[in-house]
């Protein structure tokens, strides 16, 4: 059994016409101060600054001048040259699948933007881009570079225009990067920013609660890290959004099954199997935890149950399917569910490692010291860190 991560998705639309100049000249340094720029155009100071708030539109002939003045072209002012490859990236990276090819091409995409971006904000927008391409290529290392990276910008932004909509997205993800590469050493400056800036949005204390969740749970303090799941269930709970909810359900079942509490940790698996019945894969990460716990619990049958009804649901999910199978070994103590999956090499080696452990294990038990020693050969090819082969997967 295992925790389940809250992630975030979404589009950031485009950079007002006032904002974008004054991003414009704020790289280019003094000269480019609104009085000395203004002189330089011939338009009155005040009148230029009302069109770097937006209270004023820009004129044709004004945005001649400014342009001309900025060395740049009109198009990519209003940043018409990137339109297209912008767009094509958004649909690419909110895409319901994401396939590698998407992935690359996305990445490609997102490199060419980062190249030619000009302000704050453009460059903020395309590393966040680029890190969610690499995120999703498990480049998880190159994916946290280009949101701290993103960051900076982000925090100047939300501060200097009053704009905190790109960071509220990229502190989703910079809490998710953290937390999947295990960094708990740098993440306080993240959950300060989003404590103190989104401290009134439930969804964005969701996720600090839950990467202070997983913060505890790498340092062991188990106690501690099942209090701050908790939390994150309560926040996602005013957010009405049964996704995340029954997300922050599995991980209160893993703390509470992880203390003994094996009861709390069905009851709350039950409820998180009814939040998530519209979401394939996540309903069968909480059936696999739900039939784990039966097990602990000694309801074989009730466990046999839960796998003969959720079998044809998992037949798009291979690896769900050999974990049903090896779990279905245990309940009915008949190694051949188990023997199948060891030598289904449609399986992750993932799974079929979990198989051969179950296998070791129950000779073991039946005190065969051949076939013990014959699966115990092959778990050595396999990477496990724990005893209980029910806690090496997921």
């Amino acid at each position: 059994m295992s925790t389940i991560e809250h992630t975030a998705s979404g589009k950031i639309g485009k950079i007002p016409i006032g904002r974008r100049i004054a991003e414009v000249m704020q790289e280019r340094g003094d000269a480019f101060s609104i009085r000395a720029f203004s002189e330089r155009l011939g338009i009155n100071r005040e009148t230029f600054r009302t069109i770097l708030k937006g209270e004023r539109p820009i004129t044709l002939p004004e945005l001649e001048k400014v342009t001309q003045g900025l060395r740049i072209s009109e198009e990519r002012l209003r940043q018409m040259d990137t339109y297209k490859k912008q767009g094509e990236l958004e649909s690419l990276l909110n895409a319901n699948e994401r396939t590698k090819a998407m992935m690359l091409r996305a990445q490609t995409l997102a490199n060419e933007l980062v190249e030619v971006s000009l302000g704050q904000t453009e460059r903020c927008v395309s590393l966040l881009y680029l890190g969610q391409a690499q995120f999703y290529l498990q480049q998880y290392d190159d994916a946290h570079s280009s949101w701290m990276s993103a960051m900076e910008y982000a925090e100047r932004v939300s501060k200097e225009f009053g704009d905190s909509t790109i960071l509220y997205h990229l502190t989703s993800f910079l809490l998710i990067s953290f937390t999947i590469r295990k960094e708990y050493t740098s993440i306080q400056q993240t959950l300060d920013v989003v404590e103190g800036v989104f401290a009134e949005d439930p969804m964005k204390m969701g996720y600090a609660s839950y990467a202070r969740m997983k913060w505890h749970e790498h340092r062991g303090n188990i106690e501690k890290a099942k209090e701050y799941s908790y939390i994150a269930l309560d926040y996602f709970h005013q957010t009405n959004d049964i996704s995340q909810i029954g997300k922050a359900q599995i991980n209160v079942a893993h703390f509470e099954y992880l203390v003994g509490n094996y009861q709390k940790s069905k009851e709350t698996l039950s409820f998180a199997m009814s939040s998530l019945k519209s979401y394939d894969y996540f309903y069968l990460l909480a059936v696999k935890d739900y039939i784990k716990v039966l097990l602990q619990l000694s309801e074989n049958d009730a466990a046999v149950q839960a796998i003969e009804a959720n079998v044809s649901r998992a037949t798009e999910y291979p690896d769900f399917m050999g974990m049903f199978q090896i779990m279905k070994s245990v309940a009915l103590d008949d190694p051949q569910y188990a023997i199948d999956v060891s030598g289904d090499l449609k399986l992750s080696d993932n799974i079929r490692g979990v198989a051969y452990k179950c296998l070791m294990e129950h000779y073991a038990s039946k005190g065969d010291a051949e076939s013990l020693m014959r699966y115990y050969e092959k778990v050595r090819t396999f990477s496990f860190k724990k005893n209980e082969f029910f806690e090496e997967v997921f």
